[in-house]
């Protein structure tokens, strides 16, 4: 027979049959073989149940300590992180204040020093910026 004139005849209804069939063949077959009564069979299974229950509330125990330990490096390099941004700020900060303060006095310096005149079409005493003429391309 060649493989293109096979047709599945089977029907889902009699593959979930024969999956159940052999479930039961096999079950009967490890009762048959087993090498304790089932009493002691259940005995072991419970033990070794026990025992990974522990083996894995241990590994647990570990993660969740490894994570906690993480956790603080994470925290303790977030907490220094910003202490080291709120630091560089309040220089910039400060930086800024002086500057603005510097200039100010340097406005008022000009300004007091400046001959005051009550013509009303007298010009201050301040240079006017001029534009640059140069091209920039």
């Amino acid at each position: 027979m060649h493989l293109e004139q096979y047709e599945p005849q089977a029907s889902w209804r009699s593959s979930i049959w024969m999956f159940v069939a052999g479930t039961a063949v096999g079950a009967v077959a490890a009762l048959m073989m087993a090498p304790a009564s089932g009493r002691e069979s259940r005995e072991y299974i419970r033990r070794q149940g026990r025992r990974m229950a522990d083996d894995v509330g241990a590994r647990a125990d570990r993660v969740a300590t490894a994570v906690n330990a993480q956790a603080d490096k994470v925290a303790s390099a977030m907490k220094w992180g910003q202490e080291q941004a709120s630091s560089a700020i309040n220089a910039g900060v400060d930086q800024a204040k002086a500057a603005f303060n510097a200039a100010k006095s340097f406005r008022d310096s000009e300004t007091t020093s400046a001959p005051m005149s009550s013509s009303p079409g007298a010009t201050s005493a301040r240079p006017t910026p001029t534009r640059s003429t140069t091209s920039l391309s």
